[in-house]
C-alpha cells in the first residue's frame, strides 16, 4: 500500500506541475497563472491572502493621495443639473427621478440611478461638495479594485500595474473630479460587475480553470487549496443566478449611462479572446442584453430629443472622419496626457481633405495587422483594441449630442474604454520583460540549446535581475509621474474660474467658454475681468441673448449704467420677447433716474411673463420716482398679494399711508409700527433732525391717540423746536391720559415758565 500511495502522490505532484501552459491565444505570450489569479472561483476572486490585500488597499490609497485637491473643490459647470433639480431636493422627488424624468430641468438623458445617488446624498448632508467628491473617489477606487481582480481572473500579465495606471492616469481626472461625471463611474462599476458574472459561464470557467488551479495549488496555506488537493469540488455557481446577476448589473449600468449598451458586443469579443471562437451558444445569452439595451437607449433618446432637439447636419462621411480621428485622439491622450481640457478644439472633419482619411486607414491597417499576427502574438492585442473601439463607439459622433457643438471628444468618454489600451500596452511590456524567466525549451530541445550561447547560466540570471529591477523602477517612476500629473490636473477643478481659465489658456478660440468663464468671474465679483470675457463671447456669438444679458448685469454691478443699457437693448434686439432682458433694461434706466422709461420696460416685461412680487415692487419704485403715490401704492399692494412677506414693499406702502394720513391702514399693515416710529423719531431727535422727529412723533400720536408716552414725546419735541403753544396743549393731553407722567409734568412746567417770561 505504501509504494502505491507514493505513486499516486507523485502523479498528483506531476499533474500540478504540468497544469500550466499557455492560454489559448489569450494574450501576447501570456503564460498561465499571471500574478496570482485569486483564491476563490468567484467572478473576481475576492478571497485574498495578506499580500494581495495590501496590494488591493494600495489602490484606493493612491487614489485619495493623487486626488487630494478634489476634497477641497466646489461644484462646477454642469453640476447645476442636480444642484437645481427640484426632485433631488425633495423627499417625494425620488419618484419623479424614476418616473417623470422631465422634472429634472437641466438633464436631457434618462439616467435615474445617478440622480438617485444625488438624492440620497442630499438627504444625508445637503449640498456640501466634500461628501459628493468623496463618493466619487470611493467609486473610482472600487472600479480600480474590480478591474485588478478581473484582469487577474483573465490571467492578464501585470494586472495590478494596469489597475494602478488606470487609478492614477490623469486622463481620468475629469470623470472623477467632476461630480456630475459620476455617471461614468457608476456605469463602469456595473459594467465590470457584469463582466465578472459573464465569466461564470461554464465554457469560460473551463478555459480559465487551469490558471486558477495552478494558483490555488501553489498556495499551500489556503484551506481551499487543500480542498482541491484532497479531491473535493469547489462550490458550484448556479448559471441561472449568475445570468440574473448579469442582467441586473447590465440594467443598472444602462440606468447610469447608456454607454453600457456596448457590453454584449464586448462580451463576445472577450469570449473570442479566451476561446478562439464564438459559437451559437455564446451569442444566445447576449441577445436579451442587446434587446434590453436597445429599449433603454430608445427611451433615453426619446427623452433627449424631446427636451434638446438637435440636428448638427453632419454627413455620413464627416461622421466617419470624426470618429476615426477621435479614436487616435483618445489613444494619443492616453500615451501623452497633455494638455487635458474640459473642452478641446474642434478639428477639421471635411471629407474632401484627403489627409483627414489617414486616421481611418491607419485604424484599419492596425486592425488587419493584429488579426494577421494573432497566431504569433496572441489574440489579446486585437481583443483589447476592439474593446477600446467598441466601448467608445456611442460617443464617436455617429449620433448627435449637444456637446458636439463645442468639442468632438471629452476625457470622460474614455474612462471605461481606456482599460483596453492600458491592458494591451502594459501586458505586452510585462510579458516581454518576463520572457527570459518563463522561457522553456521547445519539445525535443535540450535545456542547453534553450539558453543563449553567449551567456552562462549566471550571466543570464544577472541580466534578468538587472532588467527586472530597471523595469520595476521605471514602472514606479511612471506611477509617480501619473500621480503628480493627476494631482496637478485635479486642481483645475477647484472651481469654475480655475476650470474655464485653464480651458481658455489652451483653447482661446472657445468663445462659448469665455461666456462660462465670464459668468464664473461675475459670481466671484471680479466684474472687470468678467466684462472682458463676456465681451469676447458677445463678439463671437452676437446672436446669443444670454451673453448680452450677463454683460449688462456686470455693467450694473460696475456702475456702468449706460453700457448696461446698451447690452440689454442688444439682447432685446436679438430676442424682443425676452422677459429678463426687458426687466434688466428697466433696472439700468432706473439707476439713471429715467423712471418713465423704466416703468414702461417693466410693463413690457410684465406682459411677457406673470410678474413676481419683486417685479411689482420695482414698478412701485418707478411710480414713486414719478411722484405717483397712488400708482406706487397699487403696485406695492400687488407685490404683497404675491408675497405677503415682502418687507420692502410693505415698508414703502406704510410710509405712503402715513404721508397721506391713512393711519389705520398703515397700522393694519404693521401692528408694531408705533414702537418702530417712536424709536426712529427718538433717533432723529438725538441726531438734531427736529423736523423729521416731529413728523414721526405726529404719526405715532395719530396711530396711538391714547398713549401718554407718545403725547409726551411729541410735546417735548415741539418745545425743543420752539412751538410752545402747541407743546403746551400736547403735554396737557399727556397728563390727562396719565396724571402721574413725571416727564410730561416737568416739560409742562418748563413750557409754562417760557411762556410766562415772554408775556
Amino acid at each position: 500500500m505504501g509504494p502505491e500511495r507514493d505513486k499516486r502522490r507523485g502523479r498528483r505532484r506531476d499533474g500540478r506541475r504540468a497544469g500550466g501552459g499557455r492560454g489559448a491565444g489569450s494574450g501576447v505570450g501570456v503564460r498561465s497563472g499571471g500574478a496570482g489569479a485569486g483564491r476563490g472561483m468567484g467572478a473576481f476572486g475576492f478571497g485574498m491572502d495578506r499580500a494581495e490585500m495590501l496590494w488591493g488597499a494600495a489602490l484606493p490609497l493612491m487614489v485619495f493621495v493623487a486626488y487630494w485637491p478634489v476634497l477641497f473643490a466646489d461644484f462646477v459647470w454642469d453640476d447645476k443639473a442636480f444642484l437645481g433639480a427640484v426632485p433631488v431636493q425633495t423627499f417625494a422627488g425620488l419618484a419623479d427621478i424614476w418616473f417623470n424624468p422631465s422634472s429634472i430641468e437641466f438633464e436631457g438623458h434618462y439616467w435615474p440611478l445617478v440622480y438617485t445617488t444625488f438624492w440620497l446624498e442630499h438627504k444625508l448632508w445637503g449640498f456640501n461638495p466634500v461628501p459628493f467628491h468623496i463618493t466619487n473617489l470611493l467609486l473610482h477606487s472600487g472600479v480600480c479594485i474590480l478591474l485588478w481582480r478581473l484582469l487577474q481572473r483573465l490571467a492578464v500579465p501585470g494586472a495590478w500595474l494596469i489597475a494602478a495606471l488606470f487609478a492614477l492616469h490623469p486622463v481620468h481626472v475629469e470623470a472623477v473630479a467632476w461630480v456630475i461625471a459620476r455617471k461614468d463611474l457608476l456605469a463602469t462599476l456595473f459594467y465590470l460587475l457584469a463582466v465578472g458574472c459573464w465569466l461564470q459561464r461554464p465554457r469560460l470557467k473551463e478555459s480559465l480553470r487551469p490558471q486558477w488551479d495552478e494558483r490555488l495549488q501553489r498556495d499551500k496555506s489556503s484551506q481551499r487549496g487543500e480542498s482541491i488537493r484532497r479531491g473535493r469540488r469547489l462550490p458550484r455557481h448556479s448559471p441561472f443566478k449568475s445570468y440574473a446577476a448579469l442582467l441586473a448589473c447590465f440594467v443598472a449600468g444602462m440606468l447610469s449611462k447608456s454607454l453600457v449598451v456596448t457590453l454584449p458586443a464586448a462580451l463576445l469579443v472577450l469570449t473570442w479572446w479566451k476561446q478562439g471562437r464564438v459559437e451559437r451558444r455564446d451569442v444566445l445569452p447576449t441577445l436579451p442584453l442587446f434587446a434590453i439595451g436597445a429599449l433603454i437607449v430608445a427611451y433615453d433618446l426619446s427623452q433627449y430629443s424631446d427636451r434638446a432637439a438637435l440636428d448638427l447636419s453632419y454627413s455620413v462621411a464627416e461622421r466617419v472622419v470624426m470618429a476615426s480621428t477621435a479614436l487616435w485622439f483618445y489613444a494619443g491622450k492616453l500615451l501623452w496626457p497633455s494638455p487635458l481640457l474640459a473642452i478641446y478644439p474642434l478639428w477639421d472633419v471635411s471629407p474632401t481633405r484627403l489627409l483627414n482619411w489617414l486616421p481611418l486607414l491607419a485604424a484599419l491597417a492596425l486592425a488587419a495587422g493584429l488579426w494577421l499576427a494573432r497566431h504569433r502574438i496572441g489574440r489579446g492585442p486585437l481583443a483589447g483594441a476592439l474593446f477600446f473601439a467598441i466601448t467608445l463607439s456611442p460617443m464617436l459622433g455617429f449620433g448627435d449630442n449637444s456637446f458636439m457643438q463645442f468639442a468632438y471628444a471629452a476625457d470622460r468618454y474614455q474612462y471605461l474604454a481606456s482599460t483596453g489600451l492600458l491592458a494591451i500596452l502594459t501586458a505586452t511590456a510585462v510579458t516581454l520583460l518576463k520572457s527570459p524567466y518563463n522561457h522553456s525549451p521547445l519539445e525535443g530541445e535540450s535545456k542547453k540549446q534553450g539558453r543563449s550561447p553567449q551567456l552562462s547560466r549566471w550571466g543570464v540570471m544577472t541580466l534578468q535581475s538587472s532588467t527586472m529591477s530597471a523595469a520595476k523602477a521605471l514602472a514606479s517612476l511612471l506611477l509617480l509621474t501619473y500621480g503628480v500629473l493627476t494631482f496637478t490636473q485635479a486642481q483645475v477643478y477647484q472651481n469654475e474660474t480655475t476650470l474655464f481659465a485653464h480651458v481658455i489658456r489652451h483653447n482661446p478660440d472657445a468663445y462659448h467658454v469665455h461666456f462660462n468663464y465670464g459668468n464664473a468671474l461675475m459670481e466671484a465679483e471680479r466684474y472687470e475681468e468678467a466684462a472682458a470675457s463676456l465681451t469676447l463671447a458677445a463678439q463671437r456669438y452676437p446672436e446669443t441673448v444670454n451673453i448680452h444679458i450677463n454683460l449688462g448685469v456686470v455693467g450694473l454691478e460696475m456702475g456702468s449704467y449706460e453700457a448696461a443699457e446698451a447690452a440689454f437693448r442688444k439682447a432685446i434686439e436679438v430676442e424682443p420677447d425676452n422677459y429678463h432682458a426687458n426687466q434688466n433694461l428697466a433696472a439700468a434706466l432706473r439707476r439713471q433716474q429715467r423712471f418713465a422709461e423704466s416703468l414702461a420696460a417693466m410693463q413690457t416685461a410684465a406682459a411677457l411673463q406673470p410678474p413676481s412680487a419683486s417685479h411689482y415692487y420695482y414698478m412701485g419704485r418707478d411710480a414713486m420716482g414719478l411722484e405717483d403715490r397712488e400708482g406706487a401704492a397699487r403696485y406695492y399692494r400687488l407685490a404683497l398679494q404675491q408675497d405677503p412677506t415682502h418687507a420692502e414693499a410693505r415698508g414703502d406702502l406704510v410710509f405712503i399711508y402715513l404721508d397721506t394720513g391713512r393711519y389705520a391702514e398703515a397700522l393694519q399693515l404693521d401692528p408694531n409700527l408705533p414702537a418702530a416710529l417712536n424709536q426712529m423719531a427718538y433717533d432723529s431727535f438725538q441726531a438734531g433732525e427736529t423736523e423729521r422727529a416731529l413728523q414721526l412723533f405726529r404719526h405715532t400720536v395719530s396711530l396711538t391717540p391714547n398713549d401718554a408716552n407718545a403725547h409726551a414725546n411729541l410735546g417735548a419735541t415741539l418745545a425743543q423746536s420752539g412751538q410752545y403753544e402747541e407743546a403746551l396743549t400736547v403735554l396737557q393731553q399727556a397728563l390727562t391720559l396719565n396724571p402721574t407722567h413725571n416727564t410730561a409734568q416737568t416739560n409742562l412746567e418748563m413750557v409754562h415758565q417760557v411762556l410766562n417770561s415772554q408775556q
